[in-house]
């Protein structure tokens, strides 16, 4: 919940012009959920993406907020044993994709349990 909540804070905080969107999607493949927040806000300088974390901690901080957001999300797909990848761009926008390993005792009762064909 703390992760999806600061990704998404941080997607809708970019908003700088009317058209801006948020999108977000997932998915499951192989042992590994996944999910992906994009938007098309202010994005980040290029010369912040090399210490993503770090600069926008910074950034947010200068923006009036407490600039644990990232730090959190990092922490948090860290200790899940996940991968977490940022792409933007200034004035076009920002995309995180992350995504978790499912262990295999979740996976085990899923497969257990029977889903309805249509929703």
């Amino acid at each position: 919940e703390l992760l999806f909540s600061n990704l998404l804070s941080n997607a809708f905080a970019a908003q700088d012009k009317p058209e801006h969107q948020v999108r977000v999607w997932t998915w499951a493949d192989e042992g590994r959920v996944g999910c992906c927040v994009q938007d098309n806000g202010r994005g980040i300088p290029a010369a912040r993406l090399d210490h993503f974390w770090q600069g926008l901690e910074s950034a947010r901080r200068s923006e009036g907020g407490n600039g644990v957001g990232l730090g959190v999300v990092r922490r948090i797909v860290d200790a899940h044993g996940g991968t977490i990848v940022v792409t933007s761009e200034e004035g076009i926008g920002t995309e995180f994709t992350f995504s978790l390993p499912v262990p295999r005792e979740a996976i085990s009762r899923h497969a257990k349990t029977k889903m309805p064909a249509a929703i």
